[in-house]
């Protein structure tokens, strides 16, 4: 099924998940030292939650383009609700993608890629 679309729209949708992992990425870690203020959970539910979501749809995405196994990206969409788990995983996924968008030609920085040139 990926492989019936081509390279370019695979990149693309690579580096629209990148994005949305990364929001994911910056969500959890601006919502860590919130749990040291009493009053911080009222902000850090919604914040979580919102990085929840955004962490399956840029997993999701970016899995499917880069060709992973379905049982795998299954397992990694369940795996985002457990803290510390969803950051390895989101790190750990952002460089494979990284990785394939350089080879396709794209420029990647700490915000995302974008084509070179």
């Amino acid at each position: 099924m990926i492989e019936d679309i081509d390279a370019d729209t695979r990149a693309e949708r690579v580096c629209s998940g990148q994005k949305l992992a990364i929001w994911a990425i910056l969500l959890n870690l601006i919502s860590i030292p919130l749990l040291l203020v009493p009053e911080g959970q009222l902000l850090r539910v919604p914040m979580v939650l919102v990085a929840i979501v955004l962490a399956v749809l840029g997993i999701v995405r970016m899995s499917r383009a880069m060709g992973i196994n379905l049982m795998i990206i299954v397992l990694m969409a369940m795996a985002m609700v457990i803290p510390m788990v969803s950051l390895v995983i989101l790190l750990i996924v952002n460089a494979r993608a990284s990785r394939f968008l350089r080879d396709h030609g794209y420029t990647v920085g700490m915000f995302g890629a974008r084509k070179a040139g």
